[in-house]
């Protein structure tokens, strides 16, 4: 399992190879945040493959600007922090199986575009002005949607990859970033002295019979507007492919193949070319960078406008992603269908080609339906909350409720206190005046209450320290979630014991997987902070406010030595128990 590792790149170009290529544990990182250093560095890749390693990275849309080609760009809107280009350098691949299922969790809520429909009708008119007076033919114009996220960025990837079922995805953890492609769109492939693009333009929804989907694709098919698109684009390639390519090697292999995909239709054309021996990776890489599928035609001039009319960076997106070989073959996808995790936020961006065709509702109503990958997938997890009913009656019950409703404002899921208040009352009502239950709360989409009888058993109970830390900065190490495999491993490990105690990065004790840690030393009862990476437990909550137990930092010496040790949760409250070795 990756885990979110840094500076991981895994490649999964099913169309090119059998099984995934995950690159880790790199030798070098050769990246850059100065564009005036992307050419050197591009040269330092090219040094690196000749001696024998690989090269496994990205390219920034903006890193177009800096290759030598005076290709114009907004760099005044891109965080200059962060990586213009960036490339892991490996001894070698892992191979790794496709079949590798994920259950980390994430959420992601409240995606929000960075363009109104007003702002975008402008920007389409302005695009429109331009082809009149003869600046431009395609403009391929594009906006940001951006939500919150939290969790594993990987286990995200992995869904999308598996609904999307795109041909060129990879992932990137570059050490500040975690990068999610789910591109459809093969940029260039290079194997000896044949380079092989795809351009992709034309693009139309799945219908939802088998009748109505044929429909569709026979319609984008003979589509003369989509045609002209992809046909513009193909000259584009042909033309930026003839920098590297021997005379009269360039030659169209496919014209207007469609592709299909769960949400849409895709029109395809294919380009080869011959090159020289001589001729390596990054000078093929140059010569066609940024894709002309994202930029629009003629390249210099659309990128012109595309920097005038676009308010924020493209980033990676319409970048790429893809690897040098030491043998001097590379493969390089077109960074369309991708976000970017960051500092608990993803951006993911969308968009077309418009043309003096274009409608502006058609061309929004054909950027909205590509977001719907991301936007249709929110979240693995469910909100989970333990009540414990005692002779029909509950504790804390009001401690409970707002502890759900501060987790599900954080990840924006619905809460009706009312509602969930009679649920839990009629499933109390239904229980027989038994001395333990233990209410089970779920809240997602739906809101489910079940109940589970307790038994009564001995003290105390047995428990050891957990085999290996958590990371203190999981955020859903403090929301309790349906999420459970992480608790789950750790007690797995210890399959003779009541429980595990959980400790982080910094050798500071956390929590056990089923409840709250309280240590007595000296007469004083201690529970170690939230900022240890623990959940607020309810009862815990409780005893902070009467005053019963104080926080404070404590080690697995601090444990190893207190007097005396408990096990709390809101459903038994105290259970007494002893480190076994």
């Amino acid at each position: 399992m990756i885990n979110d590792q840094h500076h991981t790149v895994k490649i999964e170009f099913t169309q090119e190879h059998e099984q995934s290529l995950l690159f880790t544990d790199p030798v070098a990182i050769v990246s850059t945040t100065e564009g005036t250093h992307v050419l050197a560095c591009l040269q330092e890749v090219e040094k690196w493959t000749n001696n024998g390693y690989y090269a496994a990275g990205y390219m920034t849309y903006e890193a177009g600007a800096y290759l030598g080609k005076g290709l114009p760009v907004n760099d005044q809107v891109r965080d200059k922090s962060d990586p213009l280009m960036w490339f892991g350098i490996y001894d070698t691949p892992k191979p790794y199986p496709r079949t590798e299922a994920t259950n980390e969790p994430y959420h992601v809520s409240g995606w929000e575009q960075e363009c109104s429909h007003s702002a975008y009708k402008e920007a389409i008119a302005n695009i429109k002005d331009h082809i009149a007076l003869g600046d431009t033919y395609q403009v391929n114009y594009t906006m940001r949607l951006r939500s919150r996220f939290l969790g594993s960025a990987h286990s995200y990837y992995e869904l999308l990859k598996t609904k999307q079922r795109a041909p060129y995805s990879a992932y990137i953890h570059d050490g500040k970033r975690q990068m999610l492609s789910l591109s459809p769109e093969l940029f260039f492939k290079k194997e000896g002295t044949t380079v092989t693009t795809k351009p992709m333009k034309g693009t139309i929804r799945r219908g939802t019979t088998k009748a109505e989907d044929e429909q569709l694709k026979q319609q984008l098919q003979t589509s003369e507007k989509d045609q002209a698109e992809n046909v513009m684009i193909v000259d584009l390639l042909r033309n930026d492919l003839g920098e590297v390519a021997k005379v009269g090697s360039v030659s169209v292999d496919e014209l207007f193949t469609i592709e299909p995909y769960p949400t849409v239709w895709q029109m395809t054309s294919t380009i080869t070319a011959q090159t020289d021996v001589q001729t390596t990776a990054t000078q093929v890489l140059q010569s066609l960078f940024p894709c002309g599928s994202i930029t629009g035609a003629p390249k210099k001039e659309t990128m012109k406008i595309i920097a005038q009319l676009e308010s924020s960076a493209r980033e990676l997106y319409c970048g790429s992603i893809g690897y040098i070989s030491p043998t001097g073959d590379a493969c390089f996808n077109v960074a369309i269908r991708t976000a970017t995790v960051k500092d608990e936020h993803i951006t993911y961006g969308i968009g077309g080609g418009v043309t003096w065709d274009s409608t502006t509702d058609g061309e929004y109503e054909e950027a909205l339906l590509k977001a719907k990958i991301v936007t249709d997938h929110r979240s693995n997890v469910e909100l989970l909350e333990s009540i414990g009913v005692r002779n029909g009656q509950t504790k804390h019950i009001e401690l409970h409720l707002r502890r759900l409703n501060e987790s599900a404002t954080k990840l924006k899921i619905d809460f009706d206190a009312t509602h969930i208040r009679r649920q839990i009352e009629e499933e109390i009502g239904r229980l027989p005046s038994e001395p333990l239950y233990k209410l089970r709360v779920v809240l997602g989409s739906e809101l489910t209450v079940t109940s589970q009888r307790i038994e009564p058993m001995k003290e105390p109970q047995p428990v050891q320290f957990a085999s290996h830390p958590v990371d203190s900065t999981n955020p859903f190490l403090k929301i309790k979630t349906t999420a459970r495999g992480l608790y789950e491993q750790h007690k797995h490990e210890h399959p003779n014991m009541f429980d595990v105690l959980l400790f982080n990065e910094r050798d500071e004790v956390t929590e056990f997987t089923i409840g709250n840690v309280v240590i007595e030393r000296d007469g004083k009862w201690l529970t170690p902070p939230i900022e240890s990476g623990l959940l607020p437990g309810v009862f815990r909550e409780y005893l902070l406010c009467e005053g019963t137990i104080t926080e404070c930092i404590l080690t697995k010496k601090d444990v190893q030595h207190a007097d005396r040790v408990w096990l709390i949760n809101s459903v038994r409250e105290w259970i007494n128990v002893e480190f076994t070795d």
